[in-house]
């Protein structure tokens, strides 16, 4: 590296460098880098460069001071896509060893922001639905909620863009209305349409990585995200109450169905192997990191229950995000690709499996439940990351990502 640096002036522009180091950051906010690890990759390509960089990134923000000169970036919040993130941690490293010049890295950068990996609205309602599907079958419903949970979220998926801000609030009324009609005419239980319908919009990854992030004292970011998961929260609370209103006004009393049934263990294995295809999707992920993707979402299911069976339902996250986190970093480790490969559809898992169906029922169900049924998103949260900080102790992964 030493003779690379002497030999190529490029090497020692500070422009360039710098002007990497802003690229970089920008790269990681777009591909939905939290933001302790965005500023600890950034930390570390810029020493690497010699340019003295600090970096203090929020989700709609990220400023640098480089070498004494500030830079803004004004940036919108963005979905995690795992193929970019794992793409970028490569240049980041082949960066920090000096393969790749700061003026080539740049270009490359570039290149890869221009032509994101993206997938057509229609793939993309479909893994909305298969996800919807998954988790009706988690939540005990039958062939019937299924079909309907995943036609409705499949709908979500097609509303138009100039609704995202008010999503979850026009698609908790949508979907709650159809399932109270529905169930008006089928043995269905509604609240499993409903939940299932929507669970896509719960904002569970959110919610752990804001927790995560003050945790790690990143006090601004973390706060930042938990607001944004309390307002979506609120608007399906909301969404929920008026569908329940309207339902009650128009006179609709759903038919009487059978209590709740466990899924059968081949369902369960039928369903989290289509939600880890749905994730691929979902999360923009390489298709050879579906066995991988599959692995920890049987894992994260299952020990969580194990958890609750040996140490009872308070320890259960802590647990699943113990052995999602280990898994992560070990895989991290084995493939070299960042932890958040599988840290990202892991956590997705584990917030409504550790819930359970009456635990997110609470949390946006019209009347706002009993209060303590839901703080215990708030606990869970704290839970699931408290036990990545613990798998982070006990097995340190190799690099920020």
């Amino acid at each position: 590296m030493t003779a690379l640096l002497e030999e190529s002036p490029a090497r020692l522009d500070w422009t360039q460098s710098a002007e990497l180091v802003v690229d970089l950051a920008a790269a990681l906010h777009a591909a939905g880098a939290p933001a302790h690890r965005l500023e600890a990759t950034v930390d570390a390509v810029s020493r690497s460069l010699g340019v003295r960089a600090a970096v203090f990134a929020q989700p709609t923000s990220v400023y640098l001071d480089l070498d004494g000169k500030t830079r803004m970036l004004r940036v919108e919040p963005r979905d995690v896509a795992l193929a970019d993130l794992v793409e970028i941690d490569r240049l980041a490293r082949r960066v920090e060893s000096g393969e790749t010049l700061p003026a080539q890295a740049r270009l490359e950068l570039a290149e890869r922001m221009a032509h994101p990996k993206t997938w057509s609205k229609v793939t993309t309602a479909a893994a909305s639905a298969g996800t919807a599907g998954a988790a009706a079958v988690f939540f005990g419903g039958g062939a019937l909620e299924l079909v309907l949970s995943a036609a409705l979220s499949a709908a979500v998926g097609f509303a138009p863009a100039r609704l995202s801000a008010l999503m979850p609030l026009t698609a908790a009324i949508g979907v709650g209305l159809i399932a109270r009609l529905a169930s008006t005419q089928l043995p269905i239980r509604a609240d499993i349409v409903l939940l299932a319908g929507l669970i896509v919009l719960l904002p569970g990854f959110t919610l752990t990585t804001g927790l995560t992030e003050l945790a790690t004292r990143h006090l601004s970011s973390g706060t930042a995200r938990l607001s944004a998961a309390a307002v979506t929260l609120l608007q399906l609370g909301v969404g929920i109450g008026l569908a329940s209103a309207i339902a009650g006004r128009l006179g609709l009393q759903s038919l009487p169905v059978a209590a709740l049934a466990s899924p059968e263990p081949w369902t369960q294995a039928l369903a989290l192997t289509v939600a880890a295809l749905s994730f691929l999707v979902l999360f923009r992920a390489r298709a050879r990191d579906l066995p991988a993707i599959l692995g920890v979402a049987f894992l994260a299911v299952h020990a969580t229950r194990l958890g609750g069976e040996l140490l009872g339902a308070q320890s259960a996250p802590f647990l699943g995000a113990l052995a999602v986190g280990l898994a992560a970093n070990v895989h991290a480790r084995l493939r070299d690709v960042p932890a958040l490969v599988l840290l990202v559809p892991g956590l997705i898992l584990l917030v409504p499996g550790s819930l359970g169906f009456s635990g997110v029922r609470a949390l946006v169900s019209d009347g706002g439940g009993d209060l303590l049924d839901g703080a215990r998103m708030l606990l869970v949260g704290a839970s699931l990351a408290t036990g990545l900080l613990a798998a982070n102790a006990l097995l340190p992964p190799r690099r920020a990502l």
